[in-house]
């Protein structure tokens, strides 16, 4: 159900590559973005 919600929400918005890690229930993490039009910099 959370992947169906974000596949169809949030996915078709999104150009680029997100990885999320899922755990139980509906808890999720936001692993890394890749895009080239991000407004921001990963600081490592």
């Amino acid at each position: 159900m959370l992947r169906d919600s974000l596949q169809r929400w949030v996915a078709s918005q999104i150009t680029g590559e997100v990885t999320l890690e899922l755990r139980r229930g509906n808890d999720y993490s936001i692993l890394n973005t890749v895009s080239d039009n991000l407004t921001y910099k990963r600081s490592v």
